[in-house]
Order: structure tokens, then C-alpha cells, then sequence
């Protein structure tokens, strides 16, 4: 993880709620939904590369079965994280058009 990571949840924290408009609270519930969806696999991914063994194990033994499941499981997962942070941008790109749109109508 970086420093950069989190800034589309600050910024999804930063942006009004607007009670009146359907489709800007359907948007921040998916927005959210996907923050806590990215950090529940950040600290998955989390877990499993602080139980990959390092050195790795010798190719040929038991344990290296093991280790190159785990090395599948941390790619997918990094799959997935890189897909809901596009999605959780999208959302937020989204977000900020309609609050926009809302204050301008509102002024």
C-alpha cells in the first residue's frame, strides 16, 4: 500500500451528502460499499504476504505446492483490488458531476 491509496476514500468523505437526489445517494452507498469492499481486501492481502515465506520454499517440496497457491491467491486479490479502486474512481468521478450539477442548480 501507499500514501496514494487512500485518497479516494478521503475523498469520498469529503464530497456533501445531498438527501434529496436518488441517484447521488444510490452512487454514494455504491461508493461506500466499495470502500469498505477495497479495505476488507487490502487487509487481506495484508495478512497473506505477511505469511508468504521468505525465503521461498525449494521447488519440488511440500511446502512450495503451498507457496505457489499463495503466490495465485495474492495475484488474484491484487486483481481485485486494482478493479474495485477503478470502480471506487469511477464513482467518485460520478460523485462529484452530480454535486456539482446539485450546487450549481441550488445557486
Amino acid at each position: 500500500m501507499t500514501k496514494e491509496d487512500p485518497e479516494p476514500v478521503e475523498r469520498l468523505e469529503e464530497i456533501i451528502a445531498h438527501p434529496g437526489d436518488k441517484t447521488f445517494n444510490t452512487l454514494h452507498d455504491k461508493g461506500l460499499s466499495a470502500k469498505k469492499e477495497l479495505k476488507d481486501e487490502r487487509h487481506e492481502l495484508a495478512d497473506l504476504l505477511s505469511n508468504i515465506p521468505n525465503p521461498p520454499p525449494k521447488p519440488g517440496s511440500k511446502e512450495y505446492g503451498h507457496y505457489l497457491s499463495v503466490q495465485k491467491q495474492i495475484q488474484s486479490l491484487k486483481e481485485r483490488i486494482s478493479k474495485t479502486h477503478d470502480q471506487l474512481m469511477e464513482i467518485l468521478k460520478t460523485e462529484e458531476k452530480i454535486s456539482r450539477e446539485i450546487q450549481e442548480k441550488d445557486s
